[in-house]
């Protein structure tokens, strides 16, 4: 059975400070399944580790990370990304011929790794670059270096031996590029800009979200890219019958609408030609003539030979979108760059028999690419072929209002879905993305509402579980060749998942995310790793303490730590697993109970002055039954004292006044 999992970060001697920051030079654990041999110092089996492989599902593995804040967690999966980049940086250099990764100095540092039973390791450090694997003996066997300088071919199939990381991070104060500015390579040149970039074909070995430019979150784009996502996902979901896709939301339709000026906007990419680099803007306006021999019409030839129409406008959009999509691909994707295929900077330029030849190559190339970087031309070709071959529909068709009835359309042109598996087909069958999307959805109770509508929390819950499902089914959609990885282990990492989330959406979501990878019945991804940072005790009652790395002050803390996770009580993962020695109530009602406490045990030097039903409203308004009931007993006694005192002094009194009256006769 294939096996994937993260096993330790170790790091090494002189791992700068700005870069470990409260961490120590030590190891840490994100399972129990390794441990040290005390001889050789490297990881070995723990023969005292029984979860069984199977424990989440054959194809999941899950740990979590769990401490206060300040303690490191988000420092762990930081210097795991510094790792992962300074390797990608010299294994992809012959891939990447634009290379926009940027190496990190000081990160003296080692992650672990289990594929298949394997234990290897990825070790970056003033040496350079390692690979290799710890044998059963828990020796390194044979490590690699891994050089700039390795042949493409060598570099791509050690990538696919290697798993990419998909890490999720919603906090505002995560991930700013200024916060980096130490590790700066040059002007511009920070490494954590680079990993959030997704146009290489997945090629370099992973991607953060959402995606952040200079540090800051365009909130409109995301809700537009996660919208496209939902849709796919929400009729996927109903299409097989899998259940309601969040829960108290049923699925009712899907309408569609064109939007032109999603077709109008220009294109702006780097082109580079002759070692030199130019903004090249795809130009707005171009005809749709048939004769004409400019790129745009070539190009679209290419694709549609003589069956090209003009004079509907959802269609004459679809060309544009088409023909800029095209070289957008050509001018982004490392695998269609280069002088092997054209590379154009205005689309009206004239374009020569030799230049038409290499279109029609590109054209080709692109149709026998069934990976995720050809699904939008695939869409946007099946379009036209519904609206050519319904132009002439005498039922009064709306090319540019659809329902999702046209997904259900078969494509004439069979090229355009042959060659993709089911899962990929549905996918294609979407209409493009220059058409808006609404998705309407309806609670029990039969309200009518739709996604924009939806509370911030349950966006979130969306935004977090879409964006997962939609590069992990890009992923699974790239074929390996001479180009282009496909990477068969996935590790998923979740940072501030609670984030948004009521307690429910806490406490469901493991389980949530576990059923969602299994129903999206991906065809070559064997096994995900998923490593969960979190101060949500709901979260972690989902997890073995085998598979959590308890974090103090920097230090592990596993060993002291001596506590059982799964299914346990969330009182006592808050106190022991979050380390709240201060207990389990605000700061505030602390302090105003421990005044009270004060006040009822007999001191008499607090300088408040409490009144006798402020006293009694307290206690009835403290929720813990046993700090209430023990307050109120100190309450009775010390009252009921001073009712008694206070009878007996008004006796006394009423006994003088009579004494005092006999005297006056």
């Amino acid at each position: 059975m294939e096996s994937f999992s993260i096993v330790a970060l170790q790091l090494l001697p002189d791992c700068s400070k700005h870069i470990r920051k409260v961490l120590q030079e030590d190891w840490y654990f994100f399972t129990q399944k390794y441990h040290l041999d005390p001889d050789t110092k490297y990881p070995i089996r723990n023969p005292d580790y029984k979860l069984p492989d199977d424990f989440f599902d054959p194809k999941i593995s899950i740990s979590a990370i769990v401490g206060k804040n300040g303690c490191g967690k988000s420092t762990i999966v930081e210097i795991m990304l510094r790792v992962i980049n300074n390797f990608a940086v010299n294994i992809t250099a012959k891939a990447h011929k634009d290379c926009q990764l940027y190496p990190v100095s000081d990160v003296n540092a080692a992650l672990y790794f289990e594929i298949d039973g394997k234990l290897n390791f990825i070790e970056t450090s003033k040496v350079g670059i390692l690979w290799g694997i710890i044998d059963t003996f828990g020796k390194r066997v044979h490590p690699n270096k891994i050089e700039k300088t390795t042949p493409l071919e060598k570099a791509l199939q050690q990538l696919r031996q290697f798993f990419f990381t998909i890490v999720n991070n919603y906090s505002f104060h995560s991930y700013n590029v200024d916060d980096y500015g130490e590790e700066s390579v040059g002007k511009d040149k920070i490494w954590i800009n680079s990993l959030f970039h997704k146009n290489d074909g997945y090629l370099t070995p992973v991607v953060l979200n959402p995606f952040r430019r200079e540090g800051r979150l365009d909130i409109r784009k995301e809700t537009l890219l996660t919208n496209s996502r939902l849709a796919y996902l929400f009729y996927y979901f109903n299409t097989k019958q899998f259940g309601d896709f969040i829960d108290d939301y049923q699925y009712r339709s899907l309408s569609f609408s064109y939007n032109q000026s999603r077709v109008e906007e220009k294109y702006t990419y780097n082109l580079v030609r002759n070692k030199k680099t130019y903004d090249t803007k795809l130009v707005k306006r171009v005809s749709v003539k048939k004769k004409e021999r400019d790129y745009f019409n070539i190009t679209l030839k290419a694709y549609l030979g003589e069956n090209i129409r003009s004079g509907i406008p959802s269609l004459n959009g679809a060309y544009k979108y088409l023909v800029a999509k095209t070289y957008h691909i050509v001018a982004t994707y490392p695998n269609y760059t280069g002088q092997k295929y054209v590379a154009v900077k205005d689309l009206s330029e004239y374009c020569s028999q030799e230049e038409e030849s290499r279109i029609k190559d590109l054209v080709r190339k692109l149709l026998s690419d069934f990976s995720h970087v050809t699904f939008k031309i695939r869409q946007t070709l099946k379009y036209i072929d519904y609206v050519t071959h319904n132009v002439n529909a005498t039922d009064g068709r709306d090319f540019q209002n659809l329902t999702e009835d046209y997904i259900k359309y078969e494509p004439k042109n069979l090229q355009i879905l042959e060659g993709l598996n089911t899962i990929h087909k549905e996918q294609v069958s979407m209409p493009p993305s220059f058409f808006d999307i609404r998705i309407e959805l309806s609670k029990s109770d039969g309200a009518v509402i739709y996604f924009d509508k939806m509370s911030s929390g349950e966006r979130q819950f969306l935004f977090y579980m879409s964006t997962i499902l939609y590069h992990v089914r890009n992923l699974d959609s790239v074929v390996d060749d001479v180009e282009s990885v496909h990477y068969n282990y996935v590790n998923i990492v979740l940072e501030e998942v609670e984030l948004y989330f009521h307690p429910e959406y806490q406490r469901q979501f493991i389980d949530k995310l576990i059923n969602y990878l299994k129903k999206s019945q991906f065809n070559r991804i064997k096994h995900f790793n998923i490593i969960v940072v979190t101060h949500s005790p709901f979260i972690l009652s989902d997890i073995p303490q085998d598979n959590v790395l308890f974090l103090r002050d920097g230090k592990n803390d596993n060993e002291v730590c001596d506590f059982k996770t799964f299914g346990a009580n969330i009182h006592d993962l808050l106190r022991t697993s979050f380390f709240l020695e201060n207990g389990l109530v605000g700061e505030f009602a602390n302090n105003k109970i421990e005044e009270l406490l004060t006040l009822l045990q007999g001191d008499n030097n607090s300088k408040k002055q409490w009144y006798t039903a402020d006293v009694q409203y307290i206690i009835n308004t403290v929720g813990e039954d046993l700090i209430r009931e023990a307050l109120q007993e100190l309450y009775d006694i010390l009252y009921q004292d001073r009712v008694t005192r206070r009878n007996e002094l008004e006796r006394q009194m009423k006994e003088i006044e009579r004494q005092l009256s006999l005297l006056d006769l």
